[in-house]
């Protein structure tokens, strides 16, 4: 995004703008479409999106109690551009980092970023 798009005056567009400064990694929503095999049971096929500006930060330490067991899955932050089209079924994959299952997400109704907890898949 060139810096002119997010100088043109607007607050609103100035934050959206400068959001961009700090998205550093680049990354990819992964959609899953299951193919069934007619016995009940199927095949998920993941396939990754056009790459998006994003960030990701870790929050969770590494062990944690996870239904009376010890679980290692680390848990993380991350900021997507608003708009871009994410589930909790999906997964993303940040280029360089690995792929992350989508646990929760905010969507907020004016919102300059959007964050998402994810951990690692």
């Amino acid at each position: 995004m060139p810096a002119t798009t997010f100088l043109d005056g607007r607050h609103y567009t100035q934050l959206r703008g400068a959001t961009f400064t700090f998205l550093r990694d680049t990354g990819h929503v992964v959609a899953g479409a299951v193919t069934s095999d007619i016995g009940g049971g199927g095949t998920t096929v993941w396939t990754p999106g056009p790459g998006v500006p994003c960030r990701i930060d870790s929050i969770g330490g590494r062990e944690r109690i996870l239904a009376d067991r010890v679980g290692d899955r680390s848990i993380h932050r991350l900021v997507i551009p608003a708009g871009v089209a994410i589930d909790v079924t999906d997964r993303f994959a940040v280029d360089g980092r690995g792929t992350f299952v989508v646990t929760a997400l905010s969507q907020l109704t004016s919102e300059l970023v959007r964050t998402l907890e994810v951990a690692e898949a």
